[in-house]
């Protein structure tokens, strides 16, 4: 959730960028932040194509996709 305002306050700003999130999708499973990101994104249809969940990663496709990027984040709260 931390992640995704960041990316909603940048997006606007850096037109070229996007986000591709790596993993489950919703790993503490919380329900809000999902009813969130979706509300958000009803408001902001043009971010919509730009923030990906990518889903889990087989290791081959994870090390292709720490390749792929430009900037690298491993949110965590502790």
């Amino acid at each position: 959730d931390v992640l995704l305002d960041a990316a909603y306050r940048l997006l606007p700003r850096h037109p070229a960028a996007e986000l591709v999130l790596v993993g489950r999708r919703n790993p503490a499973g919380n329900e809000a932040f999902l009813a969130k990101h979706e509300a958000f994104l009803a408001e902001h249809p043009d971010l919509a194509g730009r923030i990906t969940f990518a889903g889990e990663a087989a290791d081959d496709d994870l090390q292709q996709a720490y390749a792929d990027c430009d900037v690298f984040v491993l949110p965590s709260r502790y």
